[in-house]
């Protein structure tokens, strides 16, 4: 009996669709944070510093994010 939770398993167009939101995933903490540190630094005069570190903070998120799945996902094809 096939497994219904793998939409991609059986048609090769499907496969790398779980790929796709890797760049959304790895762009939306980095843009996020850097907004938040720009507007933290306007708020308290700060600047660059909280920008600096939102933009560092948002690259670590996002390599996190896009490792972890990365991971996930090759461990789960390892297993067929």
């Amino acid at each position: 009996m096939e497994n219904q939770d793998d939409p991609g398993r059986g048609t090769p167009g499907l496969r790398g669709a779980k790929y796709m939101t890797l760049g959304f995933e790895m762009a939306i903490p980095i843009v996020l944070l850097m907004y938040l540190g720009h507007k933290s630094d306007a708020w308290l005069g700060t600047e660059p510093w909280l920008f600096l570190v939102g933009a560092l903070l948002g690259i670590a998120v996002g390599l996190y994010s896009m490792f972890k799945r990365v991971g996930l996902i090759g461990r789960r094809d390892a297993d067929r």
